[in-house]
């Protein structure tokens, strides 16, 4: 499901990073561990077309998205890659319904409001979808984050830091709510974080130096 050969990045001044190379079966989860410095949120935005690399392939199931024209490549994303990101990004006018319906807008998808409810009610934040997002907690807003990467259905989902802002409680649901839908609907994960709270449910994971 994800697959790469040789991806290095090269920075002005001369510094490059390299990659190890990575083949993640579809609906397994990883984490991707290393200090700060080591690569983890540039390699998740190669992995999701954010950044082109200065060398290698990045293959998402079939497709070799660093071969795609931008225009292809950023459809693939809306429709194939959920992203959660360590500040979630919500549009601040639009209430968490809308905020969810965007992303099928994006990847050229029908809005079904009946599996969006469905999908919020998993996560326990349907009562929630008529609330702005400064009305939510870091918590909501993190099971919200969820939701916006399931909405469209993807292959994979790719997630940077996502509870580095949360409390042991709401980590655990958070971990709790992401595995197990992940598993539900054979989703990839790949969780960029040095949070060890990760560690006891995670059996794979890269080691980035």
């Amino acid at each position: 499901m994800i697959y790469t050969k040789g991806l290095a990045i090269n920075y002005k001044g001369g510094k490059q990073l390299t990659f190890k190379d990575l083949h993640i079966d579809r609906g397994q989860q990883w984490l991707l561990k290393g200090h700060s410095g080591t690569g983890k949120t540039t390699l998740l935005h190669i992995l999701s077309g954010i950044l082109p690399p200065s060398a290698g392939i990045v293959s998402i199931g079939d497709v070799i998205i660093n071969e795609l024209p931008q225009s292809q490549l950023d459809k693939f994303r809306a429709s194939s890659i959920g992203l959660i990101f360590q500040k979630n990004l919500f549009v601040s006018s639009i209430n968490m319904y809308n905020n969810l319906v965007i992303g099928k807008k994006l990847a050229g998808q029908q809005i079904d409001k009946t599996k969006i409810l469905k999908l919020t009610d998993e996560l326990g934040i349907s009562a929630l979808i008529n609330k702005m997002p400064y009305q939510l907690s870091q918590g909501e807003q993190q099971r919200f984050s969820i939701a916006r990467a399931l909405v469209n259905d993807p292959k994979i989902i790719l997630a940077d830091e996502p509870t580095s802002s949360l409390d042991d409680t709401n980590c655990e649901r958070f971990i709790n709510s992401i595995t197990t839908l992940c598993n539900k609907h054979n989703v990839t994960l790949l969780i960029a974080t040095h949070d060890n709270r990760f560690n006891e449910q995670f059996q794979n994971a890269i080691q980035l130096a």
